[in-house]
């Protein structure tokens, strides 16, 4: 404080004020779960063209191991129907659609997010995420329930905690 200062000055200067309880900031699962991703327009026009009819049966019920061929009636963010095959010897998973097949390596993905439609529980929405950019992340529609966590954990690796 400088000298010729006046006592309320200093006053103000020194006392505290109360201590006020802050709310957490929003972390990245509350503003997820803030809206369903089907109810997004970018998400909703696919959603809305219901289960496709070769999808395989969905049981949210069931947690499931991977089947060894094809998961089939899967639609990808344009909206084509893909058939899902994950190869844990070459560590890649191949989206197959009928003109075109491409393949994701477990490595570039960095999370998978996954969200119930609403309407059609038994089937997920699926992200697999590569990059930061939602560019960069792979939708995959109506992927059964039973199948989810088997996703992550072939793809993540399996955690235990």
């Amino acid at each position: 404080m400088l000298m010729g200062t006046r006592k309320e000055v200093i006053q103000q200067a020194t006392e505290r004020p109360p201590p006020t309880i802050a709310s957490p900031p929003p972390t990245a699962t509350t503003a997820a779960t803030a809206e369903p991703w089907c109810t997004m327009r970018k998400h909703k026009r696919i959603c809305d063209k219901g289960v496709p009819d070769e999808a395989t049966p969905g049981d949210r019920t069931r947690k499931c191991r991977l089947p060894s061929d094809f998961i089939h009636g899967v639609y990808n963010r344009r909206g084509e129907k893909v058939r899902l095959r994950f190869s844990s010897a070459a560590g890649v998973v191949s989206l197959n659609t009928t003109r075109a097949t491409s393949s994701l390596p477990y490595a570039a993905v960095t999370n998978v997010r996954s969200q119930p439609i609403e309407g059609h529980e038994d089937y997920h929405i699926v992200a697999l995420i590569t990059g930061p950019t939602d560019q960069s992340t792979e939708y995959l529609y109506f992927v059964p329930a039973q199948y989810v966590e088997a996703i992550k954990d072939e793809i993540l690796g399996k955690f235990s905690f």
